[in-house]
């Protein structure tokens, strides 16, 4: 009977699953389940937040890992303001009010009507909300902030920088070297949403030379009526790390 009713759904584009699975159990599902398996054996990790905006991914972390030490990076000065706020009871969560990319510098920021487009790459006529400011913008390296903050382990990196991910990646060349970081999740944009995108191969490329495996893709938004994926997050585990488990 199971093997009929799930044959009839199929035939009308539904498929029956479980409702819930333990964490490994069924990975591809739910990044912040499939995170909490990886982190298992781990009840403080390190996470670095980058591109925190209003703390969305401090609020999931916070549910499955309630020990876990955060530091969150937000450059647009008002979202920060909201991100701190939001965050201030978290006393294992610390907010910077900067950006990550691959050099030491101050660079061109361009604020969104919608924060969460707001991005140091220029945007497009694709791009949702529209740019009401730019602005100069302190960017450090994550190489530089690891250093001076003397981080020695990043459990997990996570990357939402809209079109910016690959820049922050660069700037993490002796840390990825040197293969302290266990897990990254990072947003890849495949569209035209901002100027001088980086491929998709670009950043596999960069990570499979550091030792990284793809876990899984997540959120795949495509692009209508093209049919293609227009981006999605992606969960990258270090090669070291996974043999471990």
């Amino acid at each position: 009977m199971k093997n009929i009713l799930k044959n009839l759904f199929s035939l009308t584009g539904y498929e029956i699953q479980k409702k819930a699975f333990l964490p490994g159990q069924r990975i591809g599902l739910d990044p912040f389940s499939d995170i909490l398996y990886f982190l298992k054996e781990n009840q403080m990790p390190l996470v670095l937040d980058i591109g925190a905006n209003e703390g969305q991914t401090v609020f999931k972390i916070q549910k499955i890992i309630p020990n876990a030490i955060i530091h969150s990076f937000e450059p647009n000065q008002e979202t920060y303001k909201i991100l701190k706020e939001k965050i201030n009871h978290y006393k294992s969560v610390t907010a910077w009010n900067f950006g990550i990319g691959s050099e030491c510098s101050n660079l061109d920021f361009n604020e969104s009507t919608l924060s969460s487009m707001s991005s140091f790459l220029p945007s497009t006529e694709e791009t949702w909300g529209s740019v009401k400011q730019v602005s100069k913008i302190e960017v450090q390296t994550l190489d530089y902030f690891i250093a001076r903050n003397n981080i020695k382990i990043i459990d997990l990196l996570k990357i939402d920088t809209q079109g910016f991910e690959y820049e922050v990646l660069v700037g993490a060349k002796t840390t990825l070297q040197e293969k302290r970081i266990k897990l990254i999740y990072l947003e890849v944009i495949m569209g035209g949403m901002y100027k001088n995108l980086p491929s998709l191969s670009s950043i596999l490329s960069l990570l499979e030379r550091n030792n990284f495996s793809v876990v899984a893709f997540y959120d795949q938004h495509h692009e209508y009526p093209k049919g293609t994926l227009h981006w999605c997050d992606i969960l990258f585990i270090n090669k070291e790390a996974a043999l471990k488990l």
